[in-house]
């Protein structure tokens, strides 16, 4: 598995959750939620840690397996294999509708910070997708920016 975060919290064994694979070699590149209900097919790609931390948190929401249409969670990564990239668009299915890229950080003091903004924008786009009804992504908006003020 290509996730580095410590969590008691077995991926493998959530419900409607797909582990993605290549069909050479069996290399882990991302996972897929969702397809039960009709809709949109959302593509999440992003880099190392950051990633890692986005996708842990969003397959751990209680209510994933209520999303409408599906969600695929990519490690560009594991897509660093030579060829495996080109191919990207011959493993997933069914073919994306929207690719949103994760912030992509170097410093380890920004993760963090980084995988928080890269959640909230993933569940905003899902919400404006049709996906998930988003009253918390909208609400994390909201709250976010009268903060700052």
């Amino acid at each position: 598995m290509f996730m580095n975060v410590k969590s008691p919290f077995d991926k493998t064994e959530a419900p409607l959750v797909v582990v993605l694979t290549t069909p050479i070699g069996g290399v882990e590149f991302g996972y897929q939620v969702g397809g039960v209900s009709a809709g949109p097919h959302l593509v999440v790609a992003g880099h190392g840690p950051i990633a890692d931390l986005v996708f842990e948190r969003i397959i751990a929401l209680p209510t994933i397996g209520w999303i409408k249409g599906t969600l695929s969670l990519i490690s560009l990564d594991a897509l660093e294999q030579p060829g495996l990239a080109f191919n990207l668009g011959n493993l997933i299915d069914p073919k994306p509708d929207e690719i949103h890229f994760l912030p992509y950080q170097l410093d380890n003091a920004f993760h963090t910070a980084s995988a928080a903004r890269g959640y909230w924008s993933t569940l905003r786009l899902c919400c404006r997708l049709g996906m998930i009804s988003g009253r918390r992504a909208r609400a994390g908006v909201a709250a976010k920016t009268t903060e700052g003020q």
